[in-house]
């Protein structure tokens, strides 16, 4: 099921994207997981509180008391840039986007509201994929970060933050062996000397 809050959905049947190929289908359809969202979100909360704190101390002690036109002024502007904030935090982990298909990977990135960034990679460029969780927070809810090394222009795409980073990991690792069996294109040994 997909929603708003969504960061890892598993062959989503009402998800497009631009590129998207006649019968490509999405496997993976990620964002980071929604837990590195915890900080902004708890720094928005503390955001909107604060002018109702500062109401509460400027009425009971003689600390900086402004006319009440001032307060309601100060206080609209503080909760459009408060809101102007959350909105933009969300909006970027919204539309930043990893997709893995059937037959490429996708890495969709936004930089503000107005620029973004699209790369992709056949799966038979893939060279390597590796995976790391870093520490207890990332162990406990499972994610971490998906390293995707390619024969491309760009050499590597990193999935920063995923859920469940060995899923993806496994699944990549099985379609690229699956399309290089069946474009008879062997995964070269990179142990293998380049002279003999």
């Amino acid at each position: 099921m997909t929603t708003a809050l969504s960061s890892f959905i598993k062959s989503p049947q009402k998800i497009f994207f631009e590129s998207q190929e006649r019968n490509e289908q999405i496997i993976f359809f990620l964002r980071k997981d929604f837990v590195v969202n915890v900080p902004w979100i708890f720094f928005g909360v503390l955001l909107f509180l604060f002018p109702i704190l500062f109401n509460l101390v400027s009425q009971s002690s003689f600390f900086f008391v402004l006319p009440e036109k001032y307060r309601l002024i100060g206080s609209l502007a503080w909760y459009l840039i408060s809101l102007a904030f959350i909105l933009e935090n969300y909006l970027l982990w919204y539309f930043n986007v990893y997709l893995i298909t059937d037959r490429r990977i996708v890495d969709i990135d936004f930089f503000g509201l107005f620029n973004k960034r699209i790369s992709e990679a056949p799966l038979e460029n893939i060279e390597d994929v590796t995976y790391s969780m870093n520490g207890i927070v990332q162990t406990i809810f499972n994610y971490g970060n998906v390293y995707i090394q390619t024969a491309a222009e760009m050499r590597e795409f990193e999935f920063q933050n995923v859920s469940n980073p060995a899923l993806i990991h496994d699944k990549l690792t099985d379609l690229v062996g699956r399309k290089r069996a069946i474009s008879g294109h062997p995964r070269k040994n990179r142990r293998e000397a380049p002279f003999k």
